[in-house]
């Protein structure tokens, strides 16, 4: 991610803005370069570090283009349903570089993109992330690629044209989907040319998760759109069919889902002043900000087929420190169990274990500054594993109610039966980038009442299963 930030950063108009420490990928907090300084008993400057290299590369690729540094900007292709594909043509006398970003963690295809050069045109490939393959131009000017989670390209368009090849397969699509508004399912129909060939519907771009098509001996196919799997209200998605045989695509159709639901409701209340660690013996920092901030009163889940609402209502609220997300003072730590896979106890930087029976595959950490999800590959007691797609999140101060939005294709199962929620809540010291530590006589800015080993919980509520 910060590979692809600074990425984008030097390929937009105005001056790239890189604070030190980013080219030696520091995580301390106020940490100092050089020998002497605060925290650094030694030299950091290394000119061979990763990100060192990185951001050479681009101040040097930035630096020999007038098309980065004066050319305008033009978006040529996004994804409408979420995160996956970028990409935008940066020109100027003459001069073309295109950049595609791929801000998913899956891989994500790329079809019909309209570069606006000849067809046939030979791009070099000046900057890349994640190993994608150098882009072709095809008929039309169009491309077609696909692109690695979190890949980056940056392509510069040059003088030389040769003939694209003859596409090996032709897909047609005889339903009428550009532009649509759909309520429920839909019902697609079309052809591939030859009638050997495979198809596969792709939703979003997210060519992970294609379903694989019926395709009949005449080379017609039939297939659902499956409209009552998305969000409920109006989302903006696209759909592409795609033949893995020949690896041709459609260009993306653009339609607008507007499904609705009443929610299942499962509510668990959870007592006022309870928020004092697992033993009771916990007191909050010492400083006169803090009052029960991390006392939680009550959990909602409101389940719709695709989405889930898990709303978290709090005894007090603060805004003190103007975070953007709208609360502070609190952190949550909140676990799933998805039947099926395979969990873990250990909980992630909070010196504790999940309750007996609960192990957990998807572990959220959120607080007025962020708001992330992690999968347990790569975890452990000390260390979050791979990201995982996040929730929305929403603060009401007035009801002291933080709802985060989850859908359910980011928990790979094609129902929430069985999943379990467990909430948890402490505070995050955003300055150190450290889970407010804990002692026995705590201080200004530091949790009292136990070890500095003890689990980092102030307050939680038991698993809460869906039925």
């Amino acid at each position: 991610g910060l590979a692809q930030a600074l990425a984008f950063i030097f390929t937009i108009p105005g001056i790239p803005i890189v604070y030190y420490g980013t080219e030696q990928a520091y995580t301390e907090t106020r940490g100092a370069m050089f020998a002497g300084g605060y925290k650094s008993p030694i030299d950091h400057f290394v000119t061979g570090s990763a990100f060192y290299t990185k951001i050479k590369k681009l101040s040097e690729l930035r630096k020999n283009s007038k098309a980065l540094t004066h050319g305008d900007l033009q978006v040529v292709y996004d994804n409408p349903g979420g995160a996956g594909a970028l990409a935008y043509r940066r020109s100027f006398n003459g001069e073309t570089v295109l950049v595609l970003m791929n801000t998913a963690e899956e891989n994500v295809i790329v079809s019909g993109l309209a570069t606006g050069l000849p067809a046939g045109t030979v791009v070099d490939m000046a900057y890349s992330e994640g190993s994608p393959p150098t882009p072709t131009v095809g008929a039309g000017g169009a491309l077609q690629i696909t692109l690695p989670k979190r890949g980056v390209v940056i392509a510069k368009a040059t003088s030389q044209v040769v003939t694209p090849p003859v596409p090996a397969a032709t897909i047609t699509v005889t339903t009428a989907l550009e532009g649509q508004k759909f309520a429920d399912d839909v019902t697609v129909s079309g052809t591939i040319t030859p009638a050997s060939d495979k198809v596969w519907m792709i939703l979003d771009s997210y060519i992970e998760q294609a379903t694989v098509v019926t395709v009949a001996g005449d080379g017609s196919w039939s297939t659902t759109l499956p409209v009552s799997n998305f969000p409920p209200g109006a989302q903006a998605h696209t759909v592409t069919f795609y033949t893995p045989d020949a690896q041709v695509a459609t260009a993306p159709f653009h339609f607008t889902s507007n499904v609705t639901c009443t929610p299942t409701v499962i509510t668990r209340i959870d007592p006022t002043g309870d928020d004092k660690g697992p033993a009771g013996t916990y007191a909050y920092p010492q400083d006169s900000t803090f009052h029960h901030q991390m006392d939680i009163t009550g959990v909602e889940l409101d389940v719709c087929k695709a989405t889930m609402d898990v709303k978290i209502t709090m005894a007090d609220w603060s805004t003190v420190w103007n975070p953007p997300l709208k609360f502070d003072h609190v952190a949550f730590n909140i676990f799933f169990s998805v039947p099926g896979q395979t969990g873990m106890t250990a909980m992630p930087l909070l010196q504790g274990s999940t309750p007996a029976g609960f192990t957990w595959n998807y572990d959220q950490f959120s607080y007025g500054w962020q708001n992330v999800m992690y999968g347990t590959s790569g975890a452990s007691a000390s260390a979050y594993g791979s990201p995982a797609p996040a929730p929305t999140v929403n603060a009401d101060p007035v009801s002291k109610t933080v709802t985060f939005t989850y859908v359910l294709k980011a928990f790979g199962v094609s129902s929430w039966s069985g999943i379990k929620v467990y909430v948890t809540s402490w505070d995050f010291d955003g300055i150190k980038g450290v889970f407010r530590p804990l002692s026995p006589g705590g201080g200004q800015w530091e949790m009292g009442g136990g070890q500095p080993g003890d689990p980092l919980i102030m307050d939680d509520v038991p698993p809460i299963t869906i039925p």
